[in-house]
C-alpha cells in the first residue's frame, strides 16, 4: 500500500490501433529447416523412465444417483424442478450458489438476450438500480441475470444465511421493475459500441470468419451472425416497457413451466425448497403456463468445393485456418479423439503441428489444431486449424499444413508423452460445486452417465497405429476450407486458388452489421 500511495495520480494508456510512427524495419534472415530430435532420449530419462511407477490413480466419477438430487418441487407439480449438487467444494461449506433457469435462449428468442441484459439497469418503484446494488453489496451477495443460446435465469450466490432475504428482494424486483428509456439509449449505446469494437479486434475478426466459413452467410444458419440479428435500427425501435414485459415472462415467476433451481451450498432439498416457494412464488402455485418457442438450428455445412475465404484487416500478422465438417458424434470415437488432439494438435509445445510448423521451420508464430466434438448427439464433429504468421511465410506455411492433413507424422516417444498427459489430466480433475452444466452436457450427447473412466482405460490401450487409422479415416482424404484474415492485399490470388475459389468478403459480411 506503501508503495501504490507514492505512485500518486496516473494514467496508463495502451494503444491497440493503428502504427507506430517510429517503426523500424530488420531485414529478415533465412531460416532453414531444424532437424527435431523429439525421439531421443537422455540417459537421466532413461534411469526416470525405469522407475517402477507409484500407486495408480483412478478417476473419480461422478454418481448422479449419489452426488445429485433432482426431482420437482413438492409444492405444486411443474412449478420448478430443483437440481442439487452434493459435491460442495471443500473450501468453503457455508456459500451457496442458485441458479434460477429457463430451458429458452437466444436460439428460441434473438430479442430474450437484449431483455435480460436490459435489467442491469433498472430499478424498481421502491429502489434505484444503484441502491439495489449496494442491497445485495451489503449482504456480500452476487446477483445478476443472463441469457445464453439456450437458456436464461437469475444468479444468486453468497452466504446460506442471507439466501432468503436475497430471495426476498429478487422477488420484489421482478415483479416491480420500471422500464427506463434513458437508461435503455444508454444500453443500447452500450451495445452498438461493443460491436464497432468487436470489429477492431483481430481475434474476433478471426473468429466471425471462422464461423463463416463454417456455416455460411446465411444468418438463419449462422449462429455468430443470428446473433446481431437485430440491427441498430431495430434495437432503437424496441419498447423499453416491451422488453421489461418479456423478462418479467421469461425470468420472472408468474408461469411454471420448464424452470430448474440449480443449486450447491448449505441447505437441504426440503429448506432450499421450501425457501424458494415461499419467497418467490408467494406461497401459492403459479398458474401461467409458459410457452418456449422451438429453437433454432445451426448446421455446420457439408465438404464440397474447396473455399478460401480472405477478411482484410489492418494488421501486421495473418490469421490463418483450415477446417471442414466430420462425421457426426459417436461417442465410442471420445478416447480416439482425446487422445489425437493431444498428440497431433492440442497438445500445445508437444504436439506435431506446432513442432513441424512452429519449432522445426519457424513458420508460425503459434500453430495448433483440433478435432471439436459435437456438444450434441446426431450433430457433426469438425476439425479446425489455426496459425498466426507473417504474410510472407504464408504459402510455406498453408503447403506444410496441408502436407501434415495428407499424411500424419509418427512419432512413437511423442505418442506415448501425450498419452502420459491425457492420462494425467483425467486422473487428476476433481468436479465440485453446481454440477448441472456438466450433467446437462452429458444429456445433450446421449451418453449414460460420467464415462470418463471408461475413457481412462480405452486410452491405455490405444496405439500410435489406432490414431493413424482414425486420422487416415477421418481427415487425410477430406475437402477443407481456407480462411485469412489481416493483410490479405499481399497474398498472390494465382497461388492461392490452389487451396480452392478464392472469396474475399469485408468485416459486414462476417458480423452481419
Amino acid at each position: 500500500m506503501e508503495f501504490a500511495s507514492s505512485l500518486g495520480h496516473h494514467v496508463t494508456v495502451y494503444k491497440r490501433t493503428g502504427t507506430p510512427p517510429n517503426r523500424v524495419k530488420m531485414e529478415k534472415p533465412p531460416i532453414t529447416k531444424v532437424a527435431l530430435n523429439g525421439e531421443k532420449i537422455s540417459d537421466f530419462a532413461k534411469k526416470l523412465l525405469s522407475m517402477p511407477p507409484g500407486k495408480e490413480i483412478m478417476v473419480e466419477r461422478i454418481d448422479f444417483a449419489k452426488d445429485v438430487v433432482f426431482r420437482e418441487s413438492s409444492y405444486g407439480k411443474d412449478l420448478y424442478e430443483i437440481f442439487l449438487s452434493n459435491r460442495k467444494a471443500p473450501s468453503n461449506d457455508r456459500l451457496y450458489s442458485l441458479n434460477m433457469i429457463r430451458q429458452a435462449g437466444a436460439r428460441h428468442d434473438p430479442v430474450l438476450p437484449i431483455a435480460a441484459g436490459y435489467l442491469h439497469y433498472l430499478g424498481t418503484d421502491r429502489y434505484s438500480a444503484d441502491e439495489l446494488r449496494k442491497i445485495f453489496y451489503r449482504s456480500a451477495t452476487t446477483f445478476s441475470t443472463y441469457c445464453g443460446d439456450e437458456e436464461c435465469g437469475i444468479v444468486l450466490s453468497g452466504f446460506g444465511k442471507d439466501l432468503i432475504p436475497a430471495l426476498k428482494t429478487v422477488r420484489h424486483f421482478m415483479e416491480n421493475v420500471k422500464p427506463d428509456e434513458k437508461a435503455y439509449k444508454q444500453y443500447v449505446a452500450r451495445l452498438l459500441t461493443a460491436r464497432e469494437e468487436a470489429k477492431k479486434n483481430p481475434r474476433n475478426v478471426f473468429r466471425s470468419l471462422n464461423m463463416y466459413a463454417a456455416y455460411g452467410g446465411d444468418r438463419e444458419n449462422n449462429p455468430f451472425l443470428y446473433s446481431s440479428v437485430l440491427s441498430k435500427e431495430e434495437l432503437l425501435k424496441l419498447s423499453p416497457a416491451f422488453l421489461v414485459e418479456k423478462a418479467k415472462k421469461f425470468l420472472g415467476f408468474r408461469e411454471s413451466s420448464g424452470r430448474v433451481m440449480s443449486y450447491v451450498g448449505p441447505h437441504t432439498f426440503e429448506e432450499l425448497d421450501r425457501a424458494v416457494f415461499e419467497n418467490l412464488y408467494g406461497k401459492k402455485p403459479s398458474s401461467g403456463k409458459l410457452t418456449i418457442p422451438p429453437r433454432r438450428e445451426f448446421l455446420l455445412l457439408p465438404p464440397g468445393k474447396p473455399k478460401v475465404y480472405l477478411l482484410p484487416f489492418d494488421s501486421v500478422q495473418l490469421l490463418f485456418g483450415i477446417r471442414s465438417r466430420m462425421s457426426v458424434f459417436d461417442p465410442e470415437k471420445l478416447a480416439l479423439i482425446e487422445l489425437f488432439n493431444q498428440y497431433y494438435g492440442a497438445g500445445g509445445l508437444d504436439s506435431v503441428v506446432f513442432q513441424e510448423i512452429r519449432e522445426a521451420r519457424g513458420l508460425a508464430y503459434s500453430a495448433g489444431a483440433f478435432y471439436i466434438t459435437a456438444s450434441e448427439k446426431g450433430k457433426h464433429n469438425a476439425f479446425a486449424t489455426y496459425a498466426g504468421l507473417q504474410p510472407d511465410k504464408f504459402f510455406e506455411a498453408a503447403d506444410a499444413f496441408f502436407q501434415l492433413l495428407r499424411t500424419m507424422p509418427e512419432k512413437p516417444v511423442a505418442f506415448e508423452t501425450a498419452k502420459e498427459n491425457v492420462i494425467k489430466e483425467l486422473v487428476s480433475q476433481r468436479i465440485y460445486g453446481d454440477l448441472y452444466a456438466f450433467h446437462r452436457g452429458i444429456r445433450k450427447q446421449g451418453l449414460p452417465g460420467d464415462i470418463r473412466p471408461e475413457l481412462l482405460e480405452k486410452i491405455r490401450k490405444l496405439t500410435l497405429n489406432d490414431l493413424k487409422k482414425f486420422f487416415l479415416q477421418e481427415i487425410a482424404e477430406g475437402s477443407f476450407d481456407v480462411y485469412i484474415s489481416g493483410k490479405v492485399s499481399s497474398l498472390d490470388r494465382k497461388k492461392l486458388a490452389r487451396y480452392g475459389e478464392v472469396i474475399e468478403l469485408d468485416a459486414s459480411k462476417t458480423f452481419g452489421y
